[in-house]
């Protein structure tokens, strides 16, 4: 299953997906679950694994692929004003 698959079926509520994906980054999750003298500490990581969630599900693929291809031209509907933006509206 491509990465763009594993989006899908992970905002759709699809467990494995979401393992499948979090299972791939888990080095840079686990790399910012270090403490301050460079233990692993298990709060940390469970605070990157409950952001990486809230990530994925505000994820745009569309935006995405539109930034990786240089087309920065947003779509009227996905565009919001800027204090829409801050307030978690819009994209």
């Amino acid at each position: 299953m491509n990465f763009e698959e594993l989006v899908d079926r992970a905002k759709n509520g699809d467990s494995e997906a979401m393992l499948a994906l979090f299972e791939r980054y888990r080095p840079l999750t686990a790399a910012d679950s270090l403490d301050e003298d460079g233990l692993f500490d298990p709060d940390l990581w469970q605070e990157q694994y409950h952001r990486f969630l809230i990530v994925l599900q505000k994820f745009d693929k569309e935006r995405a692929l539109a930034e990786a291809t240089g087309d920065l031209t947003p779509a009227p509907e996905k565009c919001g004003s800027p204090a829409s933006l801050l307030d978690g509206e819009g994209t």
